[in-house]
């Protein structure tokens, strides 16, 4: 499993997964009232731009995590997650950014009271492209959002994103949003079909986390089925964070079918850190584990100490000092049971973050429900 084995840069051919999310054409379905007026007086309230949630937070990605890439041996594993974890966000940076492409301004294009419950729509343009962000107030905290763009400024208005936010503080808070890989396709996203769903938490001053789920997606010209799994990420700000992600292509050309590497990562800021991961065969089915590996890496991003059990992979990537503890971080090896199509791995702090900021309770069927107003 040495590094010149792998292809899995965001155009390579992965078998990505996307998310779930029901690919929904705009029905103009805000006037029926839905759970908008649920939430009395609260619901009146004035919407303004301190109800967006920032899409930056939802965005980040931390570099520092990766550092360099050189050392004689390269901290391999390192530097294919953190391509990972930027061809996650890659894929939803379309929908995130036209929330901020739509409400440049102060004020909401259109306000509306709609059954007693307060209605905004921003809209915006670029290159070409129209969108349109639709809030509602369920309650004094709960907002729904419905994000549709028309392609080329012509034809229908198609949703990007659904979703609900738990607002704790100006454009902070937890919510979940389901992305249509599809549509924003049409509006300058990534070539890719399929669903994912997001989960995040931004109400706090010393971390921010995000949980994005893929089901049934894939990258266009990837060859392969379409897969699902999902990547957690935990951003401890000055202090470092912490990755789990699922790797799934073909990652070892040696091997038919397509492989899977599933990896926990953790590290802190000016000190390094490390990753375990197991690698399994999951197609052709069924899924047969092939090896474990350990890397820690130095302060720089550089190999420190390496392992893997993975048979005649010695002579390429020979196994190099202590893997049982990396600095603070003692070895976590992800279950056996996370090798397999599926493909999740939650993280323990982040469902915590995740349920402090309320975002863990949503309903699917509530953060899928696309509500405008025309």
């Amino acid at each position: 499993m040495h590094q010149r084995g792998l292809n899995l840069t965001l155009g390579m051919r992965l078998g990505v997964a996307g998310s779930l999310m029901l690919a929904l054409v705009v029905t103009g379905c805000g006037s029926d009232g839905g759970e908008s007026g649920a939430g009395g007086a609260e619901a009146e309230a004035p919407i303004s731009q301190a109800d967006l949630v920032d899409p930056d937070d939802l965005l980040l990605v931390e570099d520092d995590a990766s550092g360099a890439i050189k050392k004689g041996e390269a901290a391999w594993v390192l530097n294919e997650a953190r391509k990972r974890a930027k061809g996650d966000v890659e894929l939803i940076k379309s929908a995130l950014q036209s929330l901020k492409i739509a409400a440049t301004a102060a004020e909401p294009t259109k306000k509306l009271k709609l059954n007693k419950a307060s209605y905004a729509m921003w809209q915006g343009e670029k290159d070409g492209h129209v969108f349109r962000l639709h809030v509602f107030r369920i309650d004094g905290k709960r907002l729904r959002y419905t994000m549709t763009a028309q392609a080329g400024g012509k034809g229908a208005f198609n949703t990007l994103f659904t979703g609900i936010f738990v607002k704790k503080g100006d454009r902070k808070g937890g919510g979940r949003l389901h992305i249509d890989l599809d549509n924003c396709a049409a509006v300058g996203g990534v070539a890719a079909t399929g669903k994912v769903h997001i989960w995040f938490a931004n109400h706090q001053d010393t971390k921010i986390g995000r949980r994005i789920v893929y089901r049934n997606a894939k990258l266009k010209d990837a060859e392969g089925p379409a897969w699902n799994y999902g990547a957690d990420y935990v951003h401890k700000f000055g202090v470092g964070g912490r990755y789990r992600t699922v790797l799934i292509g073909d990652i070892d050309p040696k091997l038919p079918g397509i492989e899977l590497l599933a990896l926990r990562l953790r590290w802190s800021l000016g000190l390094g850190g490390r990753a375990d991961g197991v690698l399994a065969q999951v197609e052709p089915p069924p899924v047969k584990k092939l090896a474990t590996l350990h890397e820690c890496w130095d302060a720089k991003g550089l190999r420190s100490a390496y392992k893997d059990d993975y048979a005649g992979n010695d002579a390429a990537n020979p196994d190099d000092g202590d893997v049982s503890k990396c600095g603070e971080f003692p070895m976590e090896t992800p279950p056996d049971s996370v090798a397999n199509a599926a493909g999740n791995d939650a993280d323990p702090e982040l469902d915590a973050l995740l349920t402090e900021a309320e975002a863990a309770g949503i309903a699917e069927a509530d953060a899928d429900k696309v509500e405008v107003a025309e």
